[in-house]
């Protein structure tokens, strides 16, 4: 039998597949659900063509995640390793837009917005020094670089799962080949030879020796 795969130390990799795939499925609905209904919107409240733009792709990636952790979902219970290794390839693109688009929102926001942080310190605080208010929103870079940076180990260590469980795949499948390949010739209970083919206990025809014992009513004519 194969070995069985882990993360964590000991919870196999099989579950945790499950795990990724549900949470994938359920959060990537909601936040899709949520942003299709902002996108409906959008006739009676639009925003700016770059917001439009942000949030119908925000939408339409959560709404793909959540259709290739259905179809990784699926994959896991009947172990087919085809919708497994599309489900990790999916969650590898996802990752790399993830990181495209969250790099682009946070250099947006930290150079738009970075003398907004310090302005709204000062509204909620008008006691409050100006460069106490720049410490505060410098920390609070921190905290969205850190959020970020966070949810993007994750989902890698996710990708890592699901690569070891199409890993895992395959090494069952290795093994129920060599099991069907030595079963056959461990069924008769002895050794296959080459005699076996011409009859027990006969030796084939062209191994035969080449001496002929005549029969005995083949009798010499006298002299």
């Amino acid at each position: 039998m194969a070995p069985t795969r882990t993360f964590c130390c000991c919870l196999p990799v099989r579950l945790g597949v499950f795990i990724l795939t549900i949470l994938n499925l359920v959060g990537g609905t909601l936040i899709a659900i949520v942003g299709w209904m902002q996108v409906s919107q959008l006739r009676k409240s639009p925003l700016s063509t770059e917001d439009e733009i942000a949030l119908v792709l925000h939408s339409a990636t959560f709404s793909v995640l959540a259709a290739i952790s259905l179809l990784g979902f699926i994959g896991a219970i009947i172990k087919q390793r085809s919708l497994v290794t599309t489900f990790s390839v999916m969650l590898l693109i996802f990752l790399c837009i993830s990181v495209g688009t969250g790099v682009y929102a946070m250099i947006s926001l930290f150079r738009n917005n970075a003398q907004g942080l310090v302005q709204a310190c000062l509204d909620a605080n008008p006691a409050a020094d100006q460069s106490v208010c720049q410490t505060t929103a410098k920390v609070t870079e921190g905290i969205i670089i850190a959020i970020y940076a966070i949810v993007w180990l994750l989902q890698l260590w996710g990708y890592v799962i699901v690569v070891n469980y199409c890993h895992q795949l395959d090494d069952e499948e290795e093994e129920l080949l060599r099991s069907n390949i030595v079963e056959p010739a461990s069924m008769s209970g002895k050794p296959t030879t080459t005699y076996d083919s011409f009859g027990p206990g006969a030796p084939p025809s062209g191994l035969r020796t080449g001496i002929s014992i005549p029969s005995p009513d083949m009798r010499q004519p006298r002299v």
